[in-house]
């Protein structure tokens, strides 16, 4: 994909009001981040991934293939768009999936690893450890 075709889809997102996702299934949901990143509230169908990212203060879960209540969320969200806060979005969006977060969690799950595996390195330098 070329480089414009990523500005058009931030300014497609920059001049939304809300973020409609409607999958049967998602495992994570880069695109909903995406989204909230730009301070959008969302309406997205509880398939998987999107409940660990969406809650009451960025947007509603509907379930997939029921398309009266992905409407009513749609109708809910923009009749409420001053409820949902953008700048307060944004912030949680960082906080919870931005650079600094991806690595603590990166350093987390892998430190552990890499300190033993060091750990086992002998002082004289043999090598007891691919790490060594």
């Amino acid at each position: 994909v070329s480089q414009s075709r990523y500005q058009a889809a931030l300014n497609e997102m920059l001049n939304a009001d809300i973020f409609v996702l409607s999958s049967s299934y998602e495992t994570f949901g880069v695109a909903l981040i995406e989204a909230l990143s730009c301070g959008l509230p969302i309406v997205a169908t509880n398939c998987g991934g999107p409940s660990d990212i969406i809650n009451s203060r960025n947007g509603v879960l509907v379930q997939p293939n029921d398309f009266d209540a992905l409407g009513n969320g749609m109708v809910f969200i923009s009749q409420n768009l001053r409820a949902y806060n953008s700048e307060e979005i944004i912030k949680d969006a960082t906080t919870r999936f931005g650079a600094n977060f991806c690595l603590k969690t990166i350093v987390a799950f892998y430190g552990a690893g890499i300190s033993e595996a060091l750990f086992e390195c002998d002082v004289s330098g043999a090598e007891l450890s691919p790490l060594c």
